[in-house]
């Protein structure tokens, strides 16, 4: 995703706004924080107060026993600065793991201190729903680029997204999106890939590329995987 943006419109670290990337759907922002360390300018939206409140803790630095210095001590691997989590120990599938695997810990976040400070400028968060948070005037044309991620079947109306999407972007936007059509039980509509395509160019866009990527979501040795087949396609605001 961050690949075709670039490959797209650039970063653009000369001037002071640079590059302004809408992420709507960002959760706990890492999708964010990434784009931001290629140095694009980030507005990254969410309707979860839960997931806007965790991206806030960490890329804020406030998980853990965080150092206030800035010294030699506080690096990547500094245990301190991080919060250990155990995602598979209350797990309707701990059954299916070994004991190993359900508790296993993962440290959060997995970038040091610098990294995360050296982003924080280019970052902002905002909680909101997507169509009511930028469908208004004020967000016409206010986007280089709109980068949506296992986003559009999250929505109640696909249509609707899809036109506050081609509204917030300028002329010549892009809005780079990957993620399968998954759609949740609030959707209202079930588009599947071809009809999909037809309702983007028919908003406004220009379908650069599009394409089926084969991607499998592995849980450890559970018997029960989900397998995506995400599609990922690029397309200019006309």
């Amino acid at each position: 995703v961050i690949q075709a943006l670039i490959f797209y419109l650039p970063p653009d670290t000369d001037t002071a706004s640079g590059v302004r990337v809408l992420v709507p759907g960002c959760g706990t922002a890492r999708l964010a924080f990434d784009l931001a360390a290629a140095g694009y300018q980030v507005e990254a939206s969410d309707i979860s107060a839960s997931s806007i409140a965790a991206a806030s803790a960490i890329l804020n630095n406030q998980l853990g026993n965080r150092r206030s210095d800035s010294s030699e001590v506080a690096t990547v691997h500094d245990e301190e600065s991080r919060l250990l989590l155990y995602p598979f120990l209350f797990s309707s599938l701990a059954a299916q793991l070994t004991q190993d695997e359900y508790l296993q810990g993962y440290s959060l976040p997995d970038v040091g201190q610098r990294e995360l400070a050296a982003c924080q400028d280019r970052i902002s968060l905002h909680l909101g729903e997507f169509e009511s948070t930028y469908g208004g005037a004020s967000s016409v044309g206010a986007f280089d680029a709109v980068v949506t991620c296992f986003f559009l079947d999250c929505t109640r109306d696909v249509i609707a997204t899809i036109a506050v999407i081609r509204s917030v972007l300028r002329s010549g936007g892009v809005w780079v999106n990957v993620g399968p059509l998954d759609y949740h039980q609030q959707s209202t509509l079930a588009l599947d890939a071809e009809q999909l395509r037809e309702v983007v160019e028919i908003a406004g866009f220009t379908v650069m590329s599009w394409a089926e990527v084969a991607e499998v979501w592995d849980q450890g040795h559970s018997l029960r995987r989900t397998n995506y087949s995400p599609i990922l396609f690029v397309a200019v605001a006309d």
